[in-house]
């Protein structure tokens, strides 16, 4: 069909119905039936995408297994975030994984990567892990809930919530594989 890559990851739609797929060759734009792909030829940081969000101000973040970049419907740019672990359990060796992005409900932007949270409020960068009580530093999605509490999923260490001052942990069963 002409899709950057065989494994779609990540889906979003623009405020022009135009839709963005995150692959694990590239990225590709679907706007009325036309297919633009982009690489690392145009600038994407690396072509294996893992996670995307589009902002208020219709920013495209893009999330891969090399790093963060941002499109503005024109150029492609580097947001450079400090490199992280590497998973060796998920046979992650990367140390610049982004699995997952998302905007709060104030316009921060926020990274799930392999050394916890990333938090960008427009000027600097915050990291939040284990350290401050994240139940593990593999975030793997973020949501901010209507109450104004962020949710993280993690692999090794379950489901916690942040009220943005205390972390608590959600108790399931422990599974051998990560939750």
């Amino acid at each position: 069909q002409g899709i950057a890559g065989n494994d779609v990851r990540e889906i979003v739609e623009d405020k022009d119905g135009t839709l963005w797929m995150g692959t694990d060759g590239g990225l590709t734009k679907w706007q009325n039936g036309t297919i633009t792909n982009y690489t690392e030829q145009d600038g994407l940081v690396e072509n294996d995408v893992h996670s995307m969000a589009l902002d208020s101000q219709g920013l495209l973040w893009i999330g891969t297994s090399q790093g963060l970049s941002t499109f503005n419907g024109n150029e492609f740019s580097t947001f450079d975030l400090p490199e992280t672990e590497s998973d060796s359990v998920n046979f992650v060796r990367s140390t610049n994984m982004v699995h997952s992005i998302m905007e709060d409900s104030k316009g921060k932007m926020w990274f799930g990567t392999n050394g916890g949270a990333f938090i960008f409020d427009g000027k600097s960068l915050k990291n939040i892990s284990k350290d401050d009580g994240l139940c593990d530093n593999t975030v793997k999605s973020i949501l901010e809930d209507s109450k104004g509490v962020y949710w993280f999923s993690t692999q090794h260490g379950r489901v916690c919530k942040w009220d943005g001052t205390t972390f608590t942990k959600v108790e399931t069963e422990p599974h051998p594989y990560g939750s």
